[in-house]
């Protein structure tokens, strides 16, 4: 008996070292593999940024007017150098302004980047579509993708909706303003920050003014996002008049924090009837919101009561805030 356990501790004893070396030796071998890929992207990424240079020096604005964007050679053959060559793209055009489309799509086209992160799409996981398809939205894609793309619009999960709805906005911008108002759902702050971000990298030339004339909710949104990205002061007009007309809390929200953001006079009749039909939770949110903006507690009393400005009043007298908005001058 003493024989057969010491025999049956030996075989486990073996059996749970030989595990442990193999799941040591799998974590090795995607790390290096994770190393190796890494550095493909950051040789593909220099190798992109120096084109678009003519140069490997960092930008500066003369050489974004003047670079004529030679082609790099780029050499990716396989999954894995593919996949680094669309991280080291994805990375380029979603963390600078200045690199052109025509540089990108020869790229993609020799590598086949459209057709690989399609075939990935179809068997990922919902966090893999995501990242796919914010890979699709950094390079040019034809009509028949856009078309595949659609069905994520509709997609349970909202990550891999508005990643869908980047993606085609991107590909198709002629079509952006049908697009959003045909969406079955409506879109937050944050998924309006996406769609900003390409109207920065000059992909969406889409006219302020119509957005805030129309009587759709993601429009409205995108307009108001808009004005208050790009500070667009002649349109605190429009903001006050959806203050005043429209009765959906989360636009009229939005269009007070825009009104705030250029720094506009809050004391309108109507967007002070508007603050009073707030729920308790809300105007304390607005309140302090605006005691950020730098308006005083004589300003913020025609809106809020003496308590929620109580509350506030810490922030507005405090050294931090005082600091902010003598730099912000």
């Amino acid at each position: 008996m003493i024989n057969e356990a010491i025999y049956i501790y030996i075989i486990v004893s073996l059996a749970v070292a030989s595990a442990y070396g193999i799941a040591t030796l799998c974590v090795i071998r995607s790390r290096r593999k994770a190393d190796q890929r890494q550095s493909l992207t950051r040789h593909y990424l220099r190798e992109i940024i120096s084109s678009h240079l003519g140069t490997n020096s960092l930008p500066t604005l003369s050489d974004i007017a003047l670079s004529d964007h030679p082609t790099p050679t780029i050499e990716a053959t396989g999954d894995q150098p593919r996949a680094a060559l669309c991280e080291a793209i994805y990375r380029a055009m979603s963390h600078t302004y200045a690199i052109p489309n025509q540089l990108i799509a020869p790229i993609a086209k020799e590598h086949h980047l459209e057709e690989f992160l399609l075939r990935r799409l179809r068997r990922a996981s919902n966090s893999g579509r995501v990242q796919l398809l914010n890979t699709l939205s950094a390079i040019p894609l034809k009509h028949s993708t856009i078309q595949h793309l659609t069905r994520y619009l509709y997609s349970p999960c909202r990550h891999i909706r508005i990643a869908a709805l980047v993606a085609i906005l991107a590909a198709s911008p002629a079509t952006a303003i049908r697009t959003l108002s045909e969406l079955p759902y409506e879109l937050a702050p944050y998924d309006m920050s996406r769609i900003i971000t390409l109207l920065r990298r000059g992909l969406l030339p889409i006219a302020y003014e119509p957005l805030l004339a129309s009587d759709n909710h993601n429009l409205l949104m995108l307009g108001i996002a808009i004005v208050a990205s790009f500070g667009i002061e002649i349109a605190d007009r429009h903001l006050y008049r959806i203050v005043e007309e429209h009765h959906t809390p989360q636009l009229v929200s939005e269009a007070i924090l825009a009104l705030a953001l250029l720094g506009s006079p809050l004391n309108h009749p109507p967007l002070r009837q508007r603050v009073e039909q707030m729920t308790p939770i809300h105007r304390r949110e607005l309140c302090h919101h605006l005691s950020c903006e730098g308006y005083s507690t004589s300003a913020l009393r025609g809106l809020f009561s003496e308590g929620e400005i109580s509350l506030a009043e810490p922030l507005i007298n405090s050294y931090k805030r005082n600091l902010v908005w003598q730099q912000s001058l």
